[in-house]
């Protein structure tokens, strides 16, 4: 969805990294308030900076972080060894996602909304991602 209908607004691939873990963990962010969006900036940056396979570095990374918070009492080496375990699954998702994109109306909504609303805004800025109009 971010690729499909934003892509001009990103300045760089880990702009648009950020963007989707960000949109993948608002619950985390907004609600829970159990992980802060430049945690999530930070792998972006460090997955586009440091691997060839950027994505999937970076899925890789954010699931750990995101198990780490819903599993506490699990050791981290645990974790790690889990989501890199799910690397093959990763990329068949992937592929399939590139191949039949079909976005769901619930998250084109979240997106569109993330990318438009006022609200948001702060988070954007943050994010580098620029306005719809040059002159805003």
């Amino acid at each position: 969805e971010l690729t499909k209908n934003y892509k001009n607004r990103f300045k760089d691939e880990a702009s648009l990294l950020a963007t989707a873990g960000i949109l993948d963990a608002l619950v985390y962010i907004f609600m829970d308030q159990t992980i802060n969006p430049q945690e999530i900036i930070d792998i972006a940056q460090k997955s586009v900076s440091s691997k060839e396979e950027a994505l999937i570095d970076f899925i890789i990374k954010l699931e750990v972080k995101l198990f780490k918070i819903d599993t506490p009492d699990m050791d981290i080496s645990e974790i790690e060894n889990a989501c890199i375990g799910q690397k093959e699954v990763i990329v068949k998702a992937i592929q399939k996602t590139k191949e039949k994109h079909t976005s769901e109306p619930r998250f084109a909504l979240d997106v569109a909304n993330f990318m438009s609303s006022a609200k948001f805004k702060p988070y954007r800025k943050m994010l580098g991602i620029k306005g719809k109009f040059l002159f805003f």
